[in-house]
């Protein structure tokens, strides 16, 4: 209902709106058979996926019915400076110095892709600048880019014990 809310203002008050979305509307894509672009299909696999997929839907329907400003994003896994600790990311930067067990998914084999929020931010800005009305953008670095959740936490692992050898 939010995103209806801001899209009938949008609409009234002639305005731009920027949809933040995830690429999790895609669902579970395979990285190095799926090429995943703009116009890849929805199959969201979570409360939060179906939800976003409804809030991206939306927005597309005003754009085609009323002519809305709106564009959309979809990005991947962001980390930074203020990321919830519960977050992979955050959980092994908090439980590595106490050396406490990291929870694992399985074996930590699932490939994701990973942004730097400021990085992030800077495509936002740049679709504010120069993306087309009523058009979708994936945010993502390059698939040589992307890491198993295994080698995302051994890589901080080994951060954390060269700083501390420093």
């Amino acid at each position: 209902v939010g995103t209806q809310v801001l899209l009938d203002l949008t609409k009234k008050y002639n305005l731009r709106l920027h949809q933040v979305s995830t690429d999790e509307v895609y669902g579970s894509v395979d990285p190095f058979k799926d090429v995943v672009t703009e116009e890849f299909m929805y199959n969201p696999s979570s409360p939060y996926s179906a939800s976003k997929t409804a809030a991206d839907l939306l927005c597309i329907a005003y754009a085609k019915t009323f002519g809305t400003n709106v564009t959309i994003s979809r990005c991947t896994n962001n980390f930074g400076k203020y990321q919830h600790p519960e977050k992979l990311i955050g959980t092994v930067i908090s439980k590595t110095p106490k050396n406490e067990k990291i929870p694992v998914y399985g074996k930590g084999n699932q490939r994701r892709h990973w942004i730097y929020v400021d990085k992030h931010n800077r495509a936002v800005m740049n679709i504010l600048e120069k993306g087309k009305i009523g058009k979708i953008y994936n945010i993502a670095p390059p698939k040589e880019n992307w890491l198993t959740n295994m080698k995302l936490i051994k890589f901080i692992n080994l951060f954390y014990i060269l700083l501390i050898l420093e």
